[in-house]
């Protein structure tokens, strides 16, 4: 029994080592929108930007700021007021008077079995007159020439689909620890050279940076073959690419920008949308898996420390190695090196919002979500993502 701990132990050693290395090669090898090449075109086609906003009041505004001032020769801003029962409908209708590129569309009621991000994205794209649709959302902030850069690279590149990283703002020290461990598993997940090659099903998409080219997208299922999916964003890249689209995904972290949340106890229950989703699949038995997988996972390294010989080397080695890699993080992303540290904490954190999420998904059987209910049988019937 005692040979059989020891060599579980290793393993997960070996597993934290592994993961150590595969960041570094992933995060050193990573594409920057700088990096990607020609940024010019002799003919700029039109481009339709997305924005779905619920009740956003305290963002929608410096949000369409960033992208009035961007200076692209051919730009339409579709502003979609999902149910906003504050004062986003009347903020959008004060932006668009004063800006002749931005149309508004304002949604009373959602159709039975579609959620309501999807649904406002779907009314949009009906009238939308772009040669590219870029569905982003209504807190996130663009800098200079990105418009421009980002078209042009994806019209250079023959691409279908572009998606952008997006620089997470974090002010609390326990939400930078979350927000870390959230961003160090999504790049475990992530391998840009296969999204990037057209004979592999690996595919991508991110909430804040979707950008679409609209041909493409009509040859698709349309957006109503995601109408419940809770990772929307990730359902739109998987259907590009499952339609035969070039697709790629780069870093736009020096001229993209969201604070995501204002405190941990904000991104815990914002997670309860679709944490329970994209992790588990809606699934409770896999929700065990996770939990003692896990237990596995964050206890063995430090048993490791209390054994002997070869368990224990491996041990010391991961921990070196896991020193390494967060102050190569904290210089090349430019974080905190402490809360980068305490990532095993922030793993923690995430389990815990996984669990919550799930709980909170048996009790009420299904999810509530800016005032509105869907059935847990309806979300599994619609589920397109499955991340294994």
């Amino acid at each position: 029994m005692f040979i059989i701990l020891e060599i579980l132990v290793g393993l997960t050693c070996l597993w934290w080592i592994l993961f150590s290395l595969k960041q570094m090669i992933t995060t050193f090898n990573f594409p920057k929108l700088e990096d990607l090449g020609n940024t010019y075109l002799e003919h700029w086609p039109k481009l339709s930007v997305v924005v779905a906003a619920c009740n956003e009041q305290r963002v929608i505004k410096s949000a369409i700021n960033s992208l009035q001032t961007q200076v692209y020769p051919a730009l339409e801003i579709i502003i979609v007021n999902d149910r906003s029962t504050d004062t986003t409908g009347q903020i959008i209708e004060e932006l668009k008077q004063s800006d002749d590129r931005i149309v508004t569309i304002h949604i009373d009621e959602l159709p039975p079995k579609w959620l309501g991000k999807v649904n406002a994205f779907n009314h949009a794209t009906k009238v939308a007159s772009g040669d590219w649709i870029l569905y982003t959302d209504a807190d996130i902030l663009f800098g200079d020439k990105l418009l421009k850069d980002a078209v042009a690279i994806a019209v250079n590149e023959k691409l279908d689909h572009l998606t952008l990283l997006p620089k997470i703002i974090t002010r609390k020290f326990w939400l930078k620890v979350l927000v870390n461990s959230f961003a160090l598993f999504f790049f475990l997940l992530i391998k840009p050279h296969k999204i990037a090659d057209p004979s592999q099903k690996e595919s991508i998409g991110v909430g804040a940076f979707n950008l679409v080219r609209k041909s493409l997208l009509d040859k698709t299922q349309g957006l109503k073959w995601l109408q419940m999916e809770l990772a929307d964003d990730l359902g739109l890249g998987m259907m590009i690419k499952q339609n035969g689209g070039r697709s790629k995904v780069a870093s736009g972290y020096e001229r993209l920008e969201i604070e995501w949340y204002n405190c941990l106890g904000d991104m815990i229950r914002g997670l309860e949308k679709n944490s329970f989703a994209v992790a588990c699949q809606l699934k409770f038995v896999n929700l065990w898996v996770l939990l003692i997988v896990s237990c596995i996972l964050l206890v063995g390294p430090i048993w490791g420390l209390m054994s002997v010989g070869f368990v224990q080397a491996l041990s010391i080695i991961n921990i070196v190695l896991y020193i390494i890699l967060m102050g190569w993080l904290s210089i090349h992303w430019k974080r905190s090196f402490l809360a980068l540290v305490f990532t095993p904490i922030g793993f923690v954190l995430m389990i815990f919002a996984i669990t919550r999420s799930a709980f909170y998904c048996w009790r009420q059987q299904g999810i509530y979500w800016r005032g509105t209910k869907y059935c847990l049988n309806d979300l599994r019937n619609y589920q397109r993502v499955k991340i294994p």
